[in-house]
């Protein structure tokens, strides 16, 4: 949570407390962007205290994500602060991304709401992280039983009939790298 100014702080982490989210305030960027981690699930800001403020840290933080990982960001505006009337919530909008904007004031279980479904939302996201570090290593270990088992890949792209080889499959059916090899071909040397 980023509101240094005012009670925000206080309020927010107060009720995320209440709806089982576990919840600490920053005073200010630098602290912030330095507890962004894995057990952070989103953030909480408010947009006055964005004002004038260096985001360039928090921006390069963004920019750096994973692949995967889309920081979920829920900034509570004034009255009529949302990007479509406010240039300065348009901005945050462009430096944050996944951004929701809550109109303050707010009623708690509005915000409660938008907490849960911003840690589902990122819990999601780990989810996807996962099934994708299990990917890679599944991909790795066929990798390696292939090369154990002297067996070359080749894949076809149905629609255009391309033939994609690997380069022990090039071998195995004597050819270099260098060689066309359709699948034409390939039937032929099959049959």
């Amino acid at each position: 949570m980023f509101a240094p100014h005012g009670r925000d702080a206080h309020l927010a982490v107060a009720l995320l407390r209440e709806a089982k989210i576990v919840a600490a305030a920053c005073p200010e960027i630098p602290a912030l962007v330095e507890a962004l981690g894995e057990d952070v699930t989103f953030v909480v800001m408010s947009e006055e205290a964005m004002r004038g403020v260096d985001l360039s840290a928090l921006r390069a933080w963004i920019d750096g994500q994973p692949a995967w990982s889309d920081l979920p960001f829920i900034v509570l505006t004034q009255r009529g602060g949302g990007p479509e009337s406010n240039p300065s919530a348009a901005k945050l909008a462009d430096i944050l991304g996944n951004i929701s904007f809550l109109e303050r004031p707010f009623h708690p279980t509005t915000f409660a709401s938008m907490a849960r479904t911003a840690h589902k939302a990122r819990q999601r996201q780990y989810e996807a992280r996962d099934r994708l570090e299990e990917l890679n290593e599944s991909q790795e270990r066929l990798a390696t039983a292939m090369l154990a088992g002297r067996l070359g890949s080749w894949s076809i792209d149905i629609e255009t009939e391309t033939l994609v080889t690997s380069p022990l499959c090039r071998q195995i059916y004597g050819r270099s790298e260098d060689d066309t090899f359709s699948y034409a071909q390939l039937l032929e040397m099959i049959h």
